[in-house]
């Protein structure tokens, strides 16, 4: 049985496992509003996996602790730079 899903990353319903003889794939609940499907996949280890994955984790563990300070640095720039502007 399909244990550990995540929300539905678009509209926050839940997940609803659409188990098969030879396919599995995971739905949106709102299935009227939200289209959010992954699958088919062979294994209920491969969809979990699929619908549980976010693309912001693999971004952020792509940019690293530097960039995100990078980030934030230039952020704080902006900032800075537009209060001594309207002085």
């Amino acid at each position: 049985m399909m244990k550990n899903l995540k929300r539905c990353p678009f509209c926050g319903n839940k997940a609803v496992p659409d188990i098969g003889q030879v396919h599995n794939q995971i739905n949106c609940k709102d299935s009227r509003n939200c289209a959010a499907t992954v699958g088919p996949f062979d294994t209920e280890e491969e969809t979990i996996s699929a619908w549980n994955r976010r693309a912001i984790h693999r971004h952020i563990q792509h940019i690293g602790l530097l960039g995100i300070i990078g980030f934030a640095l230039v952020g704080f720039y902006v900032v800075l730079k537009n209060c001594f502007h309207k002085i």
